[in-house]
């Protein structure tokens, strides 16, 4: 092994790299001898390919040594794309990178500096780190009484909020070159006491890491210390001497520190080659200045003192002439930028002109609809792969969270990087993160705080759920002896989540999803270390991994969203290891306030994964260098898109701003600025299109939202009002196939329209498409089970109430009765107390105001839903019971029973069971049964002869349910409507005339024999009634317009 070397390969083919063609200005620029030079590269010119072999043109042509060349960008995504192309041209490697961002160059050259003098290499201070340094250095000036801030900015100090925005005033006055004392200066000269007290805390910052052993830079000083080193003669000369030639990229995205630095390393007239688009300039909220590339031929001298020369890219390889003219007119309401005629852009020839469009939608929901559908489209109809396309919008938080459900819902594959939307506001990662947050300070835990983690993957039930949870706590507490001042159902919800022995007087399956989320607390309560350690404490005591794994692998859409999920889980992880390694010493409550305050989302293991064809959504920010066929603009609103809302207003930032550059700030010129480049970032996001560009808005008449002003300057007295037509839905295939099989199955059509639905469907089970072979459809399946409904000791048992309900839909019936799929609502636990009340009466509460003392005793008890319904519904009880005392009064029966229950055979094998509200005795001796309404509907006066709950109560009567009473035959019965049915003042009784007075006194029997035979039976039919639209089943009804997608 000792004699053994290697060697490192690149893979490949072996073929030379074959030089791409370029055109006469990219040749002119590759051609440049020396000096400095500014290019202007507009969307699709080729800026990279102009740079790329501008820098072999220097070396294979020239002769230059590959170590001389040195090439600046913005990002580090952009620096490893500039260095493999390069390589690739060269077709070898060099000994150091060519390609480097400003911030990779500055650390490198303060690292080499002090390896030379002996010292550590300099720490970079991350930007939780030095978050973390200001917060605890202004929790220290309050403890000291924050004497040097204004009284009005003591209050927001205590805030994470006034932390970010002084971390941000500090970096902006680091980039402009503005130190403690400066800051002081411009605060007093300006009567700005918030700039004096910045200035002075500046101060008191610079000298805390002075006192560290070794030298710590954040990102905004490193820049900063990397000019004040080149600005040693002999620092200057040794790197300037070392570099002949330099290129940056992304030049409009650079700030005054930065250029700075470029001046110190490339000034004087030295070879340097700004490549950039002042139209592109989209980054002014990290410091960029857009007035360095505008000014750049006078600031960047030649040597013979006449400004730089300027350049300008003209061939457009990404768009067609109609997209090019569409996107000129929003740059041209820009500022103009150096030298003339960038934006005079000519596409490459036979390159198709491309489509724009327009859409104005009516709300947020259709815009989606139009988002899916145009993609859909594009996909099905014109072939474009999904990878090809893209939207665009101008927040992640805001906007991707309902693109993302629309597209998903349509069928669309989507992609969205995970650092798109801020990690915490993942529905993965939220639940994780309120736990813990929770465990770690129970103030926390409030009653929203309770049902979201209830109803959360961690507890895993619903509203529903939750509500039962409430009424079984609060039975409980009432039944409870010891217990003394009763807890409100919200505050016993609390405790039940805190504490688990709170739940166990409740019935398991009722108290099970508070047990999960008790049993998660404890775990994190008991877990010591670092965040990493409580995290995984929680995640591998949930199940969380199995569950979502499991519904992973099946795949559809819920497959896709615990993909989402264990993906987002996977990225917090990753945050949370690098986070302990960055800050060993800080607690979880750090941790989980850094990513709760998230704004602008940060990185995660998204980007290293394969795409995969699926549509990207994403920012316009991160859209910028990218191309798609087809791009849709969502979102365009004033107030969104342009966003005129100004940043670090507390301390005036902006202000700041406009000071260093000698101009007087006023709001007027503070929103120019803001919408020139918010201007700027839709020109960016309409330029991304290669084919086709559709820019959605909301904004109809019956909407309160406008569309923006950048929608007329894209295509003026073009937009659209946009509709989504049935066809839309047929390119979404379970919809293309239900529509096909309405149109076989609707005798109405016409039948050569029915056939050729018939032959698509045929082809579509062919090809195995689920639902559309007729073997699939509902009621064409075999039946699972023929044998008839069977019943307890083989007795039928019919109640008065189910002959109805069974009379008006069998199906309903079934569903409600036999299987349980009936709800309760708040009208029916209305009827419960009035019917409660109504006993009462009778007893020892006669008056109408001893009822209401009553009623208050055991309101509170009741939920309805809402403070303001429980009030209202307080008001609809008591005209109940007025309206009830008043008909009692007046009514000349005599009262033999309340609430009493009865049975009674028909004949062998049915029985009529139930219980009646009041039976009452007629001037004969006959029995009155009397039925009590709350409700707001009631039968029409032809309707009460034949009604059939109180035939069967009559016929109960007749045979015998009542002799105990001395009362053998019926003499009626009767509806007494005390809700809206009844009137506004008294009640309103519906009588029905007794059994032997009618024509036919043998309906009811018939009645009950049919039913009894239809209970019985193996088959239920399903009718269309009034009572269809309150229906609980309706979801599973066939002749229900919400049961008729059952398939």
């Amino acid at each position: 092994m000792s004699g053994q070397t290697w060697r490192l390969v690149r893979r490949g083919n072996g073929d030379p790299v074959v030089p791409p063609v370029l055109d006469e200005h990219q040749r002119a620029v590759v051609e440049h001898q020396s000096g400095p030079l500014l290019v202007l590269a507009g969307p699709g010119t080729g800026k990279t390919t102009t740079i790329v072999e501008s820098v072999v043109d220097r070396i294979e042509r020239r002769g230059l040594d590959p170590e001389r060349v040195l090439i600046l960008t913005f990002s580090r995504k952009a620096a490893e794309e500039l260095r493999q192309r390069v390589t690739a041209r060269l077709r070898r490697t060099t000994r150091t990178p060519l390609a480097l961002t400003f911030h990779s160059y500055a650390y490198a050259l303060l690292r080499r500096e002090s390896i030379q003098a002996g010292k550590a290499p300099p720490r970079l201070l991350t930007g939780p780190e030095q978050l973390l340094e200001i917060r605890r250095l202004l929790h220290g000036e309050l403890e000291n009484g924050a004497l040097d801030w204004p009284v009005s900015l003591r209050e927001p100090l205590k805030t994470r909020g006034f932390a970010e925005e002084l971390r941000d005033f500090l970096s902006r006055a680091n980039e402009r070159g503005l130190d403690a004392e400066r800051l002081v200066e411009l605060g007093r000269r300006h009567g700005r006491g918030d700039w004096v007290a910045a200035g002075r805390f500046a101060e008191r910052y610079q000298d805390r890491f002075d006192l560290d052993p070794e030298e710590t830079y954040d990102y905004a000083e490193l820049i900063g210390a990397a000019s004040a080193l080149l600005a040693r003669p002999d620092v200057r000369e040794r790197e300037r001497a070392a570099h002949d030639v330099v290129f940056v990229d992304e030049y409009q995205d650079t700030d005054p520190a930065q250029e700075l630095l470029l001046a110190q390393l490339a000034g004087d007239g030295r070879d340097l080659v700004a490549v950039g688009d002042p139209d592109q300039s989209i980054y002014g909220f990290r410091g960029a200045d857009v007035q360095g590339i505008m000014k750049f031929p006078e600031r960047f001298r030649t040597r013979d003192g006449r400004d730089a020369p300027v350049l300008a890219l003209h061939v457009c390889r990404r768009s067609g002439a109609g997209l090019l003219e569409a996107s000129r007119r929003v740059a041209t309401r820009l500022p103009a930028g150096p030298g003339a005629g960038h934006r005079d852009l000519v596409p490459l020839p036979d390159t198709p002109d491309g489509d724009v469009r327009v859409l104005l939608a009516d709300s947020t929901s259709q815009e989606a609809a139009i988002v899916a559908d145009t993609l859909r489209r594009a996909h099905l109809i014109d072939g474009v792969p999904w990878h090809r396309m893209a939207v665009l919008v101008r927040s992640a938080r805001r906007q991707v969270p309902l693109l993302r459900r629309a597209l998903t819902n349509a069928g669309v594959p989507t992609m969205i990087a995970g650092d798109e939307v801020p990690i915490a506001q993942e529905p993965g990662v939220r639940p994780l993160l309120t736990l813990m947050k929770v465990a770690l300070d129970a103030a926390q835990l409030d009653e929203g705080v309770a049902e979201e983690l209830l109803t959360g993957p961690l507890g895993g039930t619903d509203m529903i759920g939750v509500r039962r949870l409430r009424r079984a706590l609060k039975i409980a507490e009432n039944e409870a002896s010891e217990v003394g001042e009763a807890r409100s159902s919200g505050e016993l919800l609390v405790a039940a989540v805190q504490d688990a022995r709170e739940l166990t007087r409740i019935e398991p399956h009722v108290a099970v999803p508070a047990e999960r989320v008790a049993k998660l607390l404890a775990v994190a309560k008991e877990t010591q270390g670092t965040a990493e350690d409580l995290l995984w404490a929680v995640w591998h005591a949930s199940g969380l991994a199995e569950r979502w794994t499991e519904q992973s692998m099946s795949g559809g859409p819920r497959g896709a969203q615990a993909d989402r999920d264990l993906d987002a889980v996977v990225a917090l992880f990753d945050h949370a290891a690098r986070f302990v390694d960055r800050m060993p010493k800080a607690g979880p409550e750090v941790f989980i306030d850094d990513l709760a305050a998230q704004e602008i989302p940060g990185d995660t293991l998204a980007d290293r994964a394969p795409d995969g064809d699926a549509v990207r959504v994403l920012t316009a920010h991160r859209s910028k260098g990218l191309e798609w066929d087809v791009v849709v603009a969502a979102g365009v609103q004033e107030g969104v898109w342009p966003d005129l809302r100004l940043r670090g207003s507390m301390l005036g930032v902006e202000d700041l701003v406009e000071v260093v550059e000698g101009t007087r700030p006023n709001a007027a010129s503070l929103a120019s600025k803001l919408l020139a480049e918010e201007r700027r970032l839709f020109y960016v996001a309409v330029t991304r299109a290669r084919r086709r560009l559709v820019v959605t808005a909301v904004g109809g008449e019956d909407t309160d939202e406008r569309a923006s002003r950048f929608l007329s300057e894209l295509l003026p007295g073009a937009v659209e009002t946009a509709t989504v037509d049935d066809r839309a839905r047929w390119l979404n295939m379970p919809a293309l196939v239900a529509d096909l099989r309405s149109a076989v199955t609707d005798p109405t059509k016409p039948r050569k329209l029915r056939q050729r639905a018939a032959q698509q469907l045929a082809r579509l089970a062919a090809a195995g498409v689920q639902g559309a072979h007729p073997n699939d459809w509902y009621a064409l399946t075999p039946m699972s089970d023929d044998r008839a409904l069977s019943w307890p000791d083989d007795i039928v048992s019919i109640s008065p109430s189910a002959v109805e309900s069974f009379t008006k839909c069998g199906l309903r019936w079934l569903l409600e009765t036999a299987v349980g799929a009936a709800g309760t609502s708040s009208a029916q636990g209305l009827g419960n107390v009035i019917h409660a009340l109504a006993v009462l009466a009778n007893t020892d509460l006669p008056s109408e105001d001893l009822l209401g003392e009553r009623l208050d005793q055991v309101w509170h008890e009741l939920d309805f839903g809402g403070a303001w319904y429980n009030r209202k519904q307080r008001q609809v009880a008591e005209r109940m019971i007025g309206k009830f005392l008043r008909w009692q009064k007046d009514n000349p029966r005599e009262l033999k029973a309340m609430e009493e229950s009865f049975t009674a055979m028909v004949s062998e094998g049915v029985q009529i069971k139930g219980r009646v509200d009041r039976v009452e005795s007629d001037d004969h001796g006959r029995a009155v049964i009397i039925d009590l309404k709350t409700g707001g509907s009631k039968p029409k006066a032809g309707e009460i002869d034949r009604h059939p709950q109180l035939g069967v109560y009559q016929l109960a009567a007749l045979l015998g349910a009542f002799a105990r009473h001395g009362m053998t035959e019926p003499g009626g019965a009767a509806l007494v409507q005390l809700g809206k049915a009844g009137g506004k003042n008294d009640a309103l009784e519906q009588r029905q005339q007794p059994l032997s007075d009618d024509k036919n006194p043998e309906w009811a029997a018939d009645l009950v024999d049919t039913v009894a035979t239809g209970m019985s039976g193996p088959f239920f039919q399903a009718k269309v009634n009034d009572g269809c639209r309150t229906c609980a089943a309706r979801a599973s009804c066939p002749v229900n317009d919400n049961g008729g997608q059952v398939c």
